[in-house]
């Protein structure tokens, strides 16, 4: 206990006194303040140091997140994009670890599509590529090859997305090669069966026109007309009448005859001759 003079009446008195026994004013002797020695020994201590350095650098966190925070560019959407992104990698790199890699790169392409992986060089738009590319090569290896079956080959190296590495750019070529070769006999079967066809289709129509040929003489003969019909050229595109007693004014009646010409259209025909046997004939180009 020390004695130390009253603030109101200066008188000494008990620095622990509550009361002033002179002048009866409460706390007469006010506390005392901590010197500036006291402060500096109180900064030294190891514990105060380390709470101030925690103190600064969470200020300095805070006001470095609230600047990036009032300049970032994103807008919720583009949060939105990424956050997808990340979610279709991780699964993309699951399901590129089973066997069957057709549904991982199903969801990539997809992805691509719809802009949700960029078209980024990295890890799983290159696992992507390795995949349809894989997918490519075992359809070549399948026999026998038709025209469905390179045609998806052909629609996989369409739904590639760049970049791709050297190496698979070379392995894109070789695929798109072995492709080409393989389509290129099939592309000459096929132009075989059109031609068969075609030929088939042209001697069928030619039996048409002959068996037209052959009902239009019974009809003249039906009527007492003693006219021979042949269907005549390559591929029997000439209807030829021959009658010994045609001459110029029947011949013209002949060819104001609409029922003939369009019947004669109809089946293919592209000339008609009427002749007497001998010197005299008229045609027609149809």
């Amino acid at each position: 206990m020390a004695l130390k003079r009253c603030r109101e009446c200066r008188k000494l008195v008990s620095s622990e006194a509550e009361v002033c026994p002179h002048c009866g004013i409460k706390t007469p002797v006010r506390p005392s303040q901590p010197s500036s020695r006291d402060v500096t020994a109180t900064l030294r201590r190891p514990a105060v140091r380390v709470l101030l350095w925690v103190a600064l650098v969470a200020g300095m966190l805070a006001v470095v997140l609230l600047a990036v925070r009032q300049t970032d560019p994103l807008s919720e959407s583009d949060r939105a994009a990424i956050a997808r992104r990340q979610a279709d990698s991780v699964r993309v790199q699951v399901l590129l670890t089973t066997r069957d890699r057709s549904a991982a790169q199903t969801i990539v392409l997809d992805r691509l599509r719809r802009g949700f992986l960029g078209p980024q060089n990295d890890s799983v738009h290159l696992a992507a590529v390795d995949a349809a590319l894989d997918s490519a090569s075992r359809l070549l290896r399948q026999q026998p090859h038709s025209f469905p079956l390179l045609n998806e080959v052909r629609h996989l190296f369409g739904q590639l997305a760049q970049p791709l590495t050297t190496a698979q750019m070379s392995r894109l070529r070789q695929l798109q090669s072995s492709e080409r070769s393989a389509r290129a006999p099939l592309a000459r079967q096929a132009e075989r069966a059109a031609a068969e066809r075609r030929r088939q289709m042209e001697v069928a129509t030619a039996e048409n026109r002959r068996r037209y040929a052959r009902e239009l003489e019974n009809t003249y003969l039906g009527q007492g007309l003693d006219v021979t019909v042949r269907a005549s050229a390559q591929n029997a595109t000439t209807l030829r009448i021959t009658w010994i007693l045609v001459s110029r004014p029947m011949a013209y009646q002949f060819s104001q005859s609409p029922t003939l010409f369009s019947g004669l259209r109809s089946q293919g025909f592209r000339r008609l001759e009427i002749s007497d046997g001998y010197s005299q004939m008229w045609y027609w180009n149809l």
